[in-house]
């Protein structure tokens, strides 16, 4: 189901930040702008793991083989945990979470990585912001903005407008990267880039409205399976989306 505490899903946006610090302090540097500055409510802790996995093939043989055509992302939300996402090349699948037992019991999926993620969130208003550490990223930060009041794509700007507002005041567009280094350098150390997943829900086959938990775990994918990408030394694959921000 996709109604939870919040009854109907906001429009949601994730980003993912690189931090000039440790995950865990940028996290608490933003809970604390938002609750003391911006008027917040702390809502908890929260966390999501994602699977990368893939459909067994039986070979002659009987050797197995992984083709990444049929590769696939388990996506699990503690918020709701009585369902997992399964996000396919064609579409993503919401399941009882029995499946993932009886998917290892006769062995149909192999686990190849995961990416978990842990965090904090909090409510400003009609914005929830969930905010999260990617496990062994030690300076690698995902950020979540629900707008509550809104449940169709027209919300993706101001989400974007609101997502700058809590990383801090001072904005320096992408081209002016080279200018960084005109700036103090007590402002450059706090400088942090501000990667948006794009949303390719066209992909997937899920409508441009409402949002729902298959939207969601669809950006989680999209952001693992940049991240795992990352780590390979791989190039992430027309991600260009970018804006600068400095944290206060």
């Amino acid at each position: 189901t996709d109604l939870g505490s919040w009854g109907r899903m906001g429009w949601r946006a994730l980003h993912q930040i690189e931090a000039k610090g440790p995950s865990n302090e940028t996290i608490q540097k933003l809970k604390k702008r938002a609750i003391n500055e911006l008027g917040g409510t702390d809502l908890g802790s929260w966390g999501a793991i994602v699977e990368l996995r893939y459909r067994t093939v039986e070979e002659k043989g009987g050797k197995e083989s992984k083709p990444k055509s049929k590769k696939m992302y388990r996506v699990s939300f503690d918020e709701d945990p009585s369902q997992d996402m399964y996000v396919l090349d064609e579409g993503v699948i919401a399941a009882d979470v029995s499946l993932q037992k009886i998917f290892g019991e006769i062995k149909l999926t192999q686990k190849r990585k995961s990416v978990k993620f842990i965090g904090e969130k909090f409510r400003v208003g009609d914005f929830v912001f969930r905010v999260g550490a990617l496990t062994g990223r030690l300076d690698a930060v995902v950020l979540e903005v629900e707008y509550l009041c809104c449940h169709t794509v027209q919300a993706s700007e101001i989400l974007r407008e609101i997502a700058l507002i809590l990383l801090g005041p001072l904005t320096v567009p992408p081209h002016h990267q080279k200018n960084l280094s005109q700036i103090s350098e007590h402002f450059r150390k706090q400088i942090i880039t501000v990667n948006s997943v794009n949303s390719k829900f066209d992909q997937y086959k899920l409508p441009s409205t409402p949002f729902t938990s298959r939207h969601r775990a669809a950006l989680y994918a999209h952001l693992a399976e940049r991240v795992t990408l990352a780590s390979s030394g791989k190039p992430p694959g027309g991600e260009k989306t970018k804006v600068e921000a400095a944290a206060m």
